[in-house]
């Protein structure tokens, strides 16, 4: 089976019943293949930039991230690997049952999600840099509260339209919102790095893992629920976030 097929057999829902261990195994093995096949092609591209004087060292995460993360690393860990996948298997997976219930708590996190990014208050480097502190800080409980009518706004006008629209919702179209939210999950993430408009697409390049890791969560959440997809989240950016540390401390170390 060529790549092309096996992702559209990950993404799109083929209507076959395998037993869960079965699935949870086959995702898995998706995952690691590819990654394990980008990986050298990325570190690569990393490697060519550097010889070709493009200075990304220092934009390989965002600058407000990177404080943060080295700031409060126990802070980093626990917001990166529990709320980070949590909110955004939220944003992006939850929803894909359909149901109006689901629909409303996804839409209602996206949109808070997304006033966060265009008001540049950004909700993971502000939930590292505060911690669970942050509760009881006045401007930090503001900031939150002033979104949150809008998101509700914003909720109750998706259920609606759903609503209105769920009879036109066939199969096909299942599939579509799924591959047009994993490609979604995959661009949010390029906001972690920090690089000039001209290096933008490399910036997208080197969200491979996140496709990866978008394409395997929505086979999980289709064809397992929501939990299967969030616990490998949880393994992946907890992986990712205690690499990054641990790297960052031997440069500094060394």
């Amino acid at each position: 089976m060529d790549t092309y097929s096996t992702v559209k057999a990950m993404i799109f829902s083929d209507g076959k019943s395998l037993q869960k261990k079965t699935i949870a195994v086959k995702g898995i093995v998706f995952y690691v293949k590819y990654f394990a096949i980008t990986y050298p092609i990325l570190a690569t591209l990393a490697i060519l930039a550097h010889l070709l004087k493009w200075d990304i060292s220092d934009h390989i995460v965002n600058g407000v991230f990177r404080e943060a993360i080295m700031g409060h690393p126990m802070n980093a860990i626990l917001v990166i690997a529990l709320f980070a996948p949590l909110l955004e298997e939220i944003v992006f997976r939850l929803w894909l049952s359909f149901s109006k219930k689901d629909i409303a708590v996804s839409s209602f996190c996206l949109c808070y999600l997304t006033l966060t990014f265009f008001q540049g208050t950004l909700v993971y480097p502000k939930l590292i840099t505060y911690g669970l502190h942050g509760f009881t800080n006045s401007a930090f409980m503001t900031a939150i509260g002033s979104k949150i009518l809008w998101s509700l706004l914003a909720s109750g006008l998706t259920v609606a339209i759903f609503t209105k629209l769920q009879s036109r919702i066939t199969p096909k179209v299942k599939d579509v919102a799924a591959a047009v939210s994993v490609l979604l999950f995959m661009l949010l993430h390029v906001t972690n790095y920090d690089l000039s408009l001209p290096l933008l697409p490399l910036a997208v390049i080197m969200c491979t893992p996140q496709l990866l890791l978008g394409i395997t969560a929505t086979y999980f959440r289709r064809r397992l629920g929501f939990f299967y997809g969030y616990l490998l989240h949880i393994l992946v950016n907890f992986i990712s976030v205690t690499g990054y540390l641990l790297n960052v401390q031997n440069v500094l170390g060394s």
